[in-house]
């Protein structure tokens, strides 16, 4: 894709940002006025599933499945910087104390998209791997994701996910 022309002006430009996000959200491929990273993740998971998404900031997860478990989804994403690196996806919370039984979630799908929001890839990643391979962050009182990448990739259950269906 070319590189749209954009306006000279810093607040023609910042209305332009206006638009986009409100736009998105017209379309209901957001639900905030956040990037919209996160939020078009959630979105291409739950269309990929047919399901809909819990209410906005919904504890502990972000969909669920039309399953027989009625599978408990919780959704992080991470878009690739220019330099084509990116950082740990979103935080999670609950997990470093909490066991199988009185988990919040059963499954992550950990989206990666790059620079300009193209789908770089999704994983399906149960609740046992992410307690397994995620790092608690004392700052954040929670675990976070880094990479998926190694042997996580070759971990029961874990599987890349096609999005675009």
């Amino acid at each position: 894709m070319k590189k749209p022309r954009l306006p000279k002006e810093d607040s023609d430009l910042l209305a332009l940002h206006v638009a986009v996000l409100d736009e998105l959200r017209d379309r209901e491929i957001t639900r905030s006025n956040n990037l919209p990273t996160g939020d078009y993740a959630e979105y291409l998971v739950a269309r990929r599933f047919g399901v809909e998404l819990q209410a906005n900031s919904y504890k502990g997860f972000d969909l669920r499945l039309a399953d027989r478990s009625k599978t408990r989804v919780q959704v992080k994403s991470r878009r690739v910087r220019k330099a084509g690196t990116y950082g740990n996806f979103g935080v999670l919370r609950g997990v470093h104390d909490s066991t199988f039984a009185d988990r919040q979630f059963d499954v992550v799908v950990a989206v990666v998209f790059e620079y300009n929001y193209a789908l770089r890839e999704a994983w399906w990643l149960p609740w046992e791997i992410v307690k397994k391979y995620a790092a608690y962050s004392k700052t954040h009182k929670a675990v976070r994701l880094t990479r998926i990448r190694g042997a996580i990739c070759k971990e029961p259950g874990v599987r890349q996910l096609d999005l675009l269906v």
